[in-house]
């Protein structure tokens, strides 16, 4: 899994900072872009490291100086990287995501004991392990997690952080799941939820529908009268 901290050397210094003196920088500022560097490196297959998605969160708007990242950069790097993004408050939800190969961002104002932040911050749930969430922690500095009321909550191994349930959802406010589209419809084939079902049905079959793929894309002569039997017998099928 393609992990990044905030404080790595090569971007730490890297400013984010939507307006002037932009004192900002990804060290300082950055966990919600780093979170969203990770989400599109590893479900997409392309790499983002968090100095290009800083300054995509500031020229779009995303970047609010002197408190973070908003929210609205989550769902709009949905849509720009074809994956779904659904918005919840519900950690069960979001364990569900995650044992679905998606990605959770994760957001707490501190939360009861300050676990993951002692103010507002935002990193990533990346699996479940038993009844414990898995989290990576783009602010993961050394030491971190030693502290009395932290090493209480949270086991450390290969960098990631492990919460039981119960305590991770006392201190997190707001999780974005991502998956890829096919991933959360729950498709087996590349068309959309109709033409699976038809398929299904018994209607057509796969092969039948790469034909009219392909047809769509200009690859293979298109016969309206053909397609139009299908969806005769769809029609049929579905009223008697």
């Amino acid at each position: 899994m393609i992990i990044f901290s905030q404080r790595d050397e090569k971007w730490k210094n890297y400013k984010y900072s939507a307006k002037a003196p932009h004192t900002e920088t990804i060290m300082s500022s950055g966990c919600g872009i780093t979170t969203a560097a990770m989400i599109i490196s590893n479900l997409t297959g392309e790499y983002i490291e968090p100095p290009k998605m800083a300054d995509y969160s500031v020229k779009n708007g995303h970047r609010i100086d002197g408190v973070g990242t908003a929210f609205s950069l989550f769902p709009a790097i949905g849509k720009l990287y074809n994956l779904n993004c659904v918005q919840t408050n519900d950690i069960f939800k979001a364990i569900e995501c995650v044992r679905g190969n998606g990605l959770v961002a994760c957001s707490t104002n501190g939360g009861v004991n300050k676990l993951f932040s002692t103010g507002g911050h935002i990193f990533l749930m990346s699996g479940i392990s038993g009844n414990d969430c898995e989290f990576i922690d783009p602010d993961n500095y050394s030491g971190k997690y030693e502290t009395d009321y932290r090493k209480k909550r949270a086991k450390i191994k290969n960098g990631k952080i492990y919460v039981n349930v119960n305590e991770a959802k006392k201190h997190i406010t707001t999780y974005f799941m991502f998956e890829r589209k096919n991933n959360m419809e729950k498709n087996i084939y590349s068309f959309d939820n109709t033409v699976e079902h038809m398929i299904r049905l018994g209607i057509t079959d796969k092969a039948n529908m790469e034909h009219w793929e392909k047809c769509l894309n200009g690859k293979k002569d298109f016969n309206k009268d053909e397609v139009r039997t299908i969806f005769d017998r769809f029609i049929k099928k579905i009223y008697n």
